[in-house]
């Protein structure tokens, strides 16, 4: 990929298995990676942009949060969406 991106192992064998392994199939996937990365996520109650978590912050739940200085519950995930932390299972 010409512009210094580099493809997870995961990311290959996906390609692969949708027989998109091709130079039109990884150029589709690039452009879809720099799509979501120039995504801005808002929260819907302070309409600012929200902050993704670290992994280092939480280990294997990724996904994005409201900075309003006063706390916001709301949370959303690629996968989910849009979400509150009442939403979450209690441990």
């Amino acid at each position: 990929m010409g512009s210094g991106y580099l493809m997870t192992t995961e990311q290959i064998l996906d390609l692969d298995s949708k027989n998109q392994m091709t130079s039109w199939g990884i150029r589709e996937f690039a452009e879809k990676v720099a799509k979501e990365a120039r995504t801005v996520i808002l929260c819907p109650v302070h309409r600012i942009e929200m902050r993704e978590t670290a992994e280092a912050d939480v280990p294997g739940v990724l996904f994005f949060y409201c900075p309003h200085p006063d706390g916001c519950h709301r949370r959303y995930s690629k996968l989910d969406g849009h979400f509150t932390i009442d939403d979450l299972p209690s441990r």
